[in-house]
C-alpha cells in the first residue's frame, strides 16, 4: 500500500483473518485517535490516487503478506535508539496530564452525524490532546493565533505549551 486511505481497514481486515473478529474495545481502552488529516498533503488532496479499497479491504485473503516477508520494514537491519534532551512523549504526558486533571470515569463521546452537524459544544477535556499534539511536534519559534472565546481551552492549552518548549 503506497499510496493514502484504507491502511486502517487493510490492518482491520488482516487482524480479522487471525482473530475472526474485529470489534469494540471502548469498554476496556480509554485512547484518543489524533486525526490523518490534520494537515493537508498529497494524500490528501482533491486529486489524490489512493489505494484501491476492493483490493487492500475486500480482496485481502490472509494475514500476512509473503512477497514482503524479508524485505518489509527494517526487516534485516540492525537499529540503534538513540535519545537527545527531554523524551517528548513524557512530556506531553505528564502536561495533558496535569491540565486534564482526574482520569474519566465515563468517556467522553462525540459522534459525527447528522444530529451534532453544525454544533460546537465540547469538553476541553477531549480536545487537548489533540491541541497538545500540534504544539508538542511544533518548533518552540513557532507563532500561534487563537479566535475563540473559550477560556477553558486557552489556558490549559497555554500550560501545555510552557511545558513543552520551556
Amino acid at each position: 500500500m503506497l499510496l493514502g486511505w484504507h491502511v486502517d481497514s487493510n490492518i482491520a481486515s488482516r487482524l480479522r483473518l487471525v482473530y475472526g473478529s474485529v470489534g469494540d474495545l471502548s469498554d476496556r481502552v480509554y485512547g484518543y485517535h489524533c486525526g490523518h488529516t490534520r494537515q493537508i498533503t498529497p494524500a490528501h488532496s482533491h486529486s489524490r490516487t489512493e489505494n484501491d479499497w476492493r483490493v487492500f479491504v475486500d480482496g485481502v485473503e490472509r494475514p500476512d503478506v509473503p512477497e514482503q516477508a524479508h524485505s518489509w520494514g527494517c526487516a534485516s537491519d540492525d537499529t540503534e535508539e538513540i535519545r537527545f534532551g527531554k523524551d517528548g512523549s513524557v512530556v506531553y504526558i505528564s502536561a495533558l496530564k496535569e491540565q486534564i486533571g482526574e482520569r474519566l470515569l465515563v468517556p467522553l463521546v462525540v459522534k459525527y452525524r447528522g444530529d451534532s452537524y453544525n454544533k460546537t459544544a465540547y469538553d476541553p477535556r477531549q480536545l487537548l490532546p489533540f491541541l497538545a499534539d500540534l504544539f508538542i511536534s511544533s518548533d518552540k519559534g513557532t507563532n500561534v493565533a487563537r479566535f475563540g472565546a473559550r477560556t477553558d481551552t486557552l489556558g490549559p492549552i497555554c500550560r501545555i505549551v510552557e511545558t513543552a518548549w520551556f
